[in-house]
């Protein structure tokens, strides 16, 4: 994530020991105040180091979302952002709430920028991917739901791109359990595998216990056993990821966790059949 060098100039000495102390990397304004930007990767490893060595302690480094930039272009993308989570907070959704919606954007945005997609197709894609829980709880038929009801939402976009937004939506489950819908662009690759990836790493336990405690209350009571979930989420390990990005971010955070662990419960729980 990339963060923002801010700096205090009531009390900046402008003594540019900033700049050694990062290899070069921090810039200065016309004033000699060090330029306030944004850094990631190894450049912000640079300045972190540049701040703490700061002698009068005026940087600091604040965080931004890299959702930020796009919604700070780009006006419709700004209200549509901000109308769908508040329904998403009206609506209350145990685990398909507006905090799954904007981990989904944040891994939509590092996918998509590291893919090269068109993010002005995979950003609204994200943001309104589960709207069609806001219609009807059943998880088999959100993805059409919210395919067929996007449109409603997306007051400036041109026909052309609300198709391609709608069928970012619709195979956004790729081949997950009861879908068959193949994401046939990069731009629903990138949905598709921003929305896979809450199933990776031990975030998809956490995420996986919310799932089933929100689907048992509203579309399947059989869901609230044990051994049904450990069943299903124990079949998770063949879905594959499509994009390169996605693969790595799920690598790093040690694949389907979840997968081995209901596994062995499943084990333990067949002892009681």
């Amino acid at each position: 994530m990339a963060k923002r060098l801010a700096v205090d100039k009531n009390w900046c000495a402008k003594c540019k020991i900033c700049r050694s102390a990062s290899g070069g990397v921090i810039s200065f304004d016309a004033e000699g105040y060090p330029e306030e930007k944004f850094y990631s990767g190894a450049l912000l490893e640079a300045v972190s180091i540049a701040v703490s060595k700061c002698p009068v302690r005026v940087l600091r480094l604040e965080s931004r979302s890299p959702i930020q930039s796009y919604l700070d272009r780009d006006p419709r993308l700004k209200d549509l952002y901000a109308k769908t989570k508040t329904a998403f907070d009206e609506a209350d959704l145990i685990a398909h709430g507006w905090d799954h919606v904007y981990r989904d954007i944040i891994n939509a945005v590092l996918i998509g920028e590291a893919e090269g997609a068109d993010m002005n197709i995979v950003l609204p894609a994200v943001i309104l991917h589960d709207i069609g829980f806001l219609y009807d709880p059943d998880p088999k038929v959100h993805n059409v739901v919210g395919a067929e009801k996007c449109a409603e939402w997306l007051a400036g976009w041109s026909q052309e791109e609300m198709t391609r937004i709608r069928d970012c939506i619709l195979s956004h489950k790729g081949r997950y359990r009861g879908f068959s819908s193949e994401p046939a662009t990069k731009e629903a690759r990138v949905v598709c595998d921003a929305d896979l990836l809450e199933k990776a790493g031990y975030l998809g336990l956490l995420q996986g216990v919310r799932t089933f405690v929100e689907f048992s209350r509203t579309s399947d009571p059989g869901l609230k056993a044990l051994y049904a979930i450990a069943k299903i989420l124990s079949g998770i390990a063949d879905l594959p990821f499509y994009t390169e990005k996605g693969r790595q971010i799920a690598e790093k955070r040690g694949g389907y966790l979840r997968t081995a662990f209901c596994e062995k419960a499943l084990a333990e729980l067949e002892e009681y059949l």
